[in-house]
């Protein structure tokens, strides 16, 4: 199945508990030793530290590439409304308010100052100011409320403690606050891909390896910037443990839905996690099935069972699947909404009444709020930023000028198909159509190995939405949120005989890692 390994499988009738796996990786552990997980902690911790020497070092000795990366942040003023608080979100990051201007005085200053470029510049804003204008709006709440909240709550007290407390004013408090964040949500992020790794069979070595591979990955300098990929990641990894249980509890069902639904809150598209728990729900309904007409010991004899249980079984699971994806979808709906109601009623107030409706949607297109038109509770408002300020889109950057861009982005495709074809090539390609029944039955009682096809599966819808559907030069960032990118490499370095190819992905890791400290802190196209 992987590199040419045969696999040792001991066979149970369905009615039991799911079918052990054994493999090169050193079969199924149910926990990780302590110990393990210090050393990925360390590991993780060592990574960060050395990626974030490495990105001030390249900033110092290389000149920026935007003239405006210097420049001082203003002072907060909304967005032209006459009243802060238009949405509920203003309430939270404590409305309007808040110095940015204040000359920087150290070089500790200054040097947190420049680490906030790109996407940061907008997290730091939001941090500080709240939602004050629409392109804004393509920033979830969730990490710059984290970075506040961590802000307001533990630094400003820890400087207050040591007779500091004006040595940084809220705009860089809110820096500091997105670097310590993300460095330390990474760390969280490696110890829970460890325990997923052992969780799906890899062993504590092979999941060792993954870390290590994560902690290097090609995107690894927005892993120590103000970026939500720490964040995502950490949540992401630690609900696939709970998703992925030997035995399905309803503590792991609230936890892992619960992880799933902050997830939505902190990148958008944490809404595709609904694909990973309606495979879990779909195993669970066809071993049901299996259970009632398939005779798991060979003789293809159908299985009779009195009464009506397996039909009220399947219903759960139904119901339960559509529970949890509502959960998981809620946050983004709600966040739309919650703009679409308060931001697109204070522009109504500001153009004033006695318009027709056209002409109140010509007024609304002339102010850019084109997406306040038509129903208010129909989510539109995200996908409008997103395809009016960085053509977000079907096909939308398929253009000449953007060649470049789709260069930078053709190794972690390439990578990511590679892995895919070792991965579910022998399910998709190589099994006989014959003997795919038997191989799909065979794959519903093995949790370890439909917990890493579901995976990869998922990997392959990010791909597709890298490639069609986004702007193509944040792929390589995008991708490396997907857990595979590091189980499936940790697998094939195992495989004599893809040696050359795994040697092609290792150099592209620390290729991209290296240009990542060099560039995207001097604002070159490197996001």
């Amino acid at each position: 199945r992987e590199g040419g390994r045969r696999r040792r499988r001991r066979r149970r009738d369905y009615h039991d508990v799911d079918v052990d796996v054994v493999d090169g990786g050193g079969g199924e552990v149910s926990d990780a030793s302590s110990s393990s997980l210090a050393k990925v902690a360390w590991l993780a911790l060592g990574s960060r530290i050395a990626t974030t020497l490495l990105t001030f070092l390249f900033d110092y000795l290389v000149r920026d590439l935007d003239s405006s990366a210097q420049l001082e942040w203003q002072e907060c003023y909304g967005d032209g409304r006459s009243t802060a608080g238009t949405t509920w979100l203003d309430g939270l990051f404590g409305g309007h308010g808040g110095g940015g201007s204040r000359p920087r005085g150290s070089a500790f200053a200054a040097a947190l100052g420049s680490s906030v470029v790109w996407d940061g510049v907008h997290f730091v804003r939001v941090c500080q100011c709240g939602y004050e204008f629409d392109h804004q709006i393509a920033f979830l709440p969730s990490w710059p409320l984290l970075m506040a909240t961590f802000r307001s709550a533990v630094l400003e007290p820890a400087l207050r403690s040591v007779g500091r407390g004006d040595a940084l004013d809220r705009a860089l408090g809110c820096a500091l606050s997105g670097l310590l964040l993300s460095n330390l949500l990474f760390v969280a992020s490696a110890v829970s891909l460890h325990r997923l790794a052992v969780k799906l069979g890899l062993g504590p070595s092979l999941a060792a390896t993954a870390c290590a591979l994560y902690a290097f990955n090609p995107a690894t300098v927005f892993y120590s910037s103000i970026y939500t990929e720490s964040l995502y990641n950490f949540l992401h990894f630690e609900s696939m443990v709970h998703l992925f249980e030997e035995k399905e509890s309803l503590l792991g069902v609230l936890v892992s839905t619960g992880l799933l639904t902050v997830a939505t809150s902190v990148r958008s598209n944490g809404i595709l996690s609904c694909a990973l728990v309606a495979a879990v729900r779909m195993r669970t309904t066809l071993r049901c099935l299996v259970r009632r007409f398939w005779d798991c010991g060979g003789r293809g004899s159908v299985v009779v069972e009195g009464g009506h249980s397996w039909l009220v079984r399947l219903a759960g699971q139904g119901l339960l699947a559509g529970v949890q994806c509502l959960a998981i979808v809620s946050p983004f709906y709600v966040y739309q909404i919650s703009f679409q109601l308060g931001w697109c009623q204070a522009y109504k107030d500001e153009i004033g009444g006695g318009l027709s409706q056209q002409a109140l949607e010509g007024e609304l297109d002339a102010m850019g709020a084109g997406w306040c038109k038509g129903n208010p509770y129909v989510p539109k408002v995200y996908s409008s930023i997103q395809s009016s300020y960085w053509d977000v889109g079907l096909l939308k950057f398929y253009r000449l000028s953007q060649v470049p861009n789709f260069i930078m982005a053709l190794p972690i495709w390439a990578c990511t198909l590679f892995e895919l074809r070792e991965s579910l090539g022998w399910l998709l390609l190589d099994t006989p159509w014959a003997d795919l029944p038997r191989a799909l039955v065979t794959l519903l009682g093995d949790r370890q190995a439909f917990g890493q096809v579901a995976l990869c599966l998922h990997w392959m819808l990010m791909l597709l939405v890298s490639v069609l559907i986004m702007n193509v030069q944040v792929s390589t960032r995008f991708l490396s949120t997907c857990s595979p990118l590091y189980l499936v490499t940790a697998r094939l370095t195992q495989d004599k005989g893809k040696r050359t190819k795994v040697r092609w992905i290792l150099n592209f890791f620390a290729t991209y890692g290296i240009l990542g400290c060099i560039l995207f802190p001097n604002f070159y196209p490197f996001v």
